[in-house]
């Protein structure tokens, strides 16, 4: 693969996200270990990919906390209101 060709095909993106044949995959491996330019670019992708899954992450943890929240004070109430009647 050229680097003409893994441009124009947005290779690092594909590799990455395992859209690749593995013939495809396996020539820009090549190509990648010998272009400084795309192998820094990978790297680039690769830190891009890690930090939006951290964010996911991120996001998972504080609606699940959340919701525990909204659970606990939905039975506080009920059970404030049950001591009531």
């Amino acid at each position: 693969m050229t680097h003409e060709e893994a441009l124009a095909v947005r290779a690092d993106e594909r590799y990455l996200a395992g859209d690749m044949s593995d013939l495809e995959a396996a020539r820009y491996e090549d190509h990648y270990f010998q272009c400084q330019e795309c192998g820094q670019w990978l790297l680039v992708a690769m830190a891009r990919r890690q930090k939006r899954a951290r964010r996911v992450k991120d996001g998972l943890r504080l609606a699940v906390a959340l919701g525990l929240l909204v659970f606990v004070l939905v039975a506080a109430v009920l059970m404030a209101l049950r001591g009531r009647a």
